[in-house]
């Protein structure tokens, strides 16, 4: 787990950074389980790439956000759309007024 991890860093992870993970995460699995070495390599990856990979040449070309807006008539707005997850916390945090947002608030699942 260690060796993978350590390997999978970008290229652009500092040498010394990619010790340090190393020698973390060899400390830190001395007293855990698999299980929990596994949660602990993928926030060294997460720390250490915050970034994540690069997007593909096709993810460029096919942006995921979309978001529709129509107002009708009556002057009230009507929209559709898909946000990736960083868009989605961003409009769901401008939409809601603060201190009234609640799970069931937050994430209404609409049609597959």
């Amino acid at each position: 787990m260690i060796a993978r991890t350590v390997s999978a860093l970008p290229l652009h992870v500092p040498d010394a950074d990619r010790e340090a993970a190393e020698r973390t995460m060899a400390e830190a699995a001395r007293g855990m389980d698999a299980r929990t070495l596994t949660r602990v390599a993928a926030r060294v990856r997460a720390w250490l790439d915050q970034d994540g990979a690069a997007p593909t040449d096709r993810e460029l070309a096919e942006p995921v956000n979309e978001l529709h807006l129509s107002t009708r008539a009556n002057g009230r707005t009507v929209f559709r759309g898909e946000l990736d997850q960083e868009a989605s916390a961003l409009f769901t945090a401008r939409a809601e007024p603060a201190g009234e947002a609640t799970p069931e608030r937050r994430h209404r699942p609409g049609p597959a």
